[in-house]
């Protein structure tokens, strides 16, 4: 008995992560997604109306039909592309609701280049480091 209720837990696992899965990378429509995204936040109480718009946002700029925004990156972003061009990227993906810009993620990091986290110089404590007196002195001579 046990083994058919592990083996029936394990099967619905496995179906649930599948449909997760799925559902994570298929592509939501712009109006629709802005729509969810809407409704999200009056559910949650973070607004009492709709928040983006799915025309354009408050400094007039269209809603972004670029396809590299679609299917697992579904953002809202309105406007074009900007900003610095490197490695088939922009900087800025367009901008958000407030017409800020709209930081892309996978654009590479300016002060560490493409070094990942674990390879970086880290302090293990930085109150206990002995260069923290320079910077104190530094502080208070500014």
């Amino acid at each position: 008995m046990k083994k058919f209720v592990l083996f029936i837990v394990v099967i619905g696992y496995l179906i649930l992560h599948c449909s997760i899965v799925a559902a994570a990378g298929e592509d939501i429509p712009r109006p629709e997604l802005v729509r969810l995204a809407n409704e999200e936040l009056i559910r949650k109480g973070l607004h009492d109306e709709d928040y983006f718009s799915d025309i354009e946002n408050d400094a007039g700029k269209p809603l972004s039909t670029n396809p590299h925004l679609e299917g697992m990156r579904n953002l809202i972003v309105y406007g074009d592309p900007h900003g610095t061009f490197s490695q088939d990227r922009y900087r800025y993906l367009g901008y958000t609701m407030d017409n800020d810009f709209f930081t892309n993620y996978l654009f590479r990091n300016d002060a560490t280049g493409n070094a990942p986290l674990i390879d970086r110089n880290w302090q293990p404590d930085p109150k206990k480091s002995k260069y923290r007196k320079y910077a104190s002195i530094r502080k208070l001579t500014r």
